[in-house]
C-alpha cells in the first residue's frame, strides 16, 4: 500500500555493460552485468516479462526513461523533489545538452512537435491535440503535465486563421479554465477534454504553449 521509487541504471564500465538497481532515495539494491551491448528486436514490457508472464502485482506511475545514466545523487534528488518541474529541469533531464536542440521552440526528437509542447503535455506524441467531430460538436482531447511550471497552455480556435479564440487555458500546470472546458482526468499526466460547437464555416484548432 505504499509508493516507492525504483530506478534501473544501465551504463558502460570499461567496455562491459552493467545495470544497477536503486530504490527510493538512491540505496543500491543490486548490480549485474548485462553483456557486451547491442540491439535486441522485440517488445519492450514494463512490469512484465518478455514472454508475457509474471505480471507486476501493483500500480506503475510517473514512468521516466532518460537519455543518460543517472548518478546516485540525482536519484536521491528525484526521490526528494517537490511535485513541480520547470522547463529547465525537464530539458536537462530529457534533452541533449545542445543549445540548438534544447530550446523551448526547438524539436529535439524531430517529430514536428516543439519541446515546449512536449513539456507542457508530458508527451512526445506527434499529434498532441486530438480532434473528433460528434454531430455539431468538436471534441478535442489533449494531455497536460500537472507538474509543469512557468508555462501557459492554451487550446484555441479560429475560422479565418487571423483571430484566435481561447477555449481552455492552463497556467503553470493548474487545471484548465475556459468557456469550452468540460472535463479533466486525474494523475500527473492528465487527460483534458474540450468541447466546441461548430457551425457551417470551417473551423481550425491549435495548441499553443508559451514560456515567459
Amino acid at each position: 500500500g505504499q509508493w516507492h521509487l525504483v530506478t534501473m541504471v544501465n551504463y558502460n564500465d570499461a567496455g562491459t555493460w552493467r545495470t544497477r538497481v536503486y530504490y527510493d532515495n538512491g540505496t543500491q539494491f543490486t548490480q549485474f552485468n548485462t553483456g557486451p551491448g547491442g540491439t535486441t528486436l522485440g517488445l519492450l514490457r514494463i512490469g512484465d516479462t518478455t514472454l508475457g508472464g509474471n505480471s507486476w502485482n501493483g500500480q506503475l506511475d510517473d514512468l521516466r526513461i532518460y537519455r543518460r545514466a543517472l548518478s546516485q545523487s540525482e536519484i536521491a534528488a528525484l526521490h526528494a523533489a517537490p511535485d513541480v518541474e520547470t522547463y529547465a529541469d525537464w530539458s536537462a533531464a530529457n534533452l541533449p545538452a545542445n543549445p540548438s536542440l534544447n530550446g523551448p521552440e526547438h524539436d529535439a526528437n524531430g517529430n514536428g512537435v516543439a519541446n515546449a509542447v512536449e513539456f507542457a503535455t508530458g508527451s512526445d506524441a506527434m499529434t498532441p491535440l486530438h480532434l473528433e467531430i460528434i454531430g455539431s460538436t468538436a471534441q478535442l482531447t489533449l494531455m497536460r503535465n500537472s507538474l509543469a511550471r512557468g508555462i501557459t497552455l492554451v487550446v484555441e480556435c479560429t475560422d479565418d486563421l487571423v483571430l484566435w479564440t481561447p477555449l481552455a487555458t492552463s497556467v503553470s500546470g493548474n487545471a484548465p479554465t475556459g468557456p469550452a472546458m468540460i472535463n479533466e482526468g486525474s494523475g500527473i499526466i492528465r487527460t483534458v477534454t474540450v468541447q466546441h460547437a461548430i457551425g457551417l464555416a470551417p473551423t481550425f484548432y491549435r495548441l499553443r504553449v508559451t514560456l515567459p
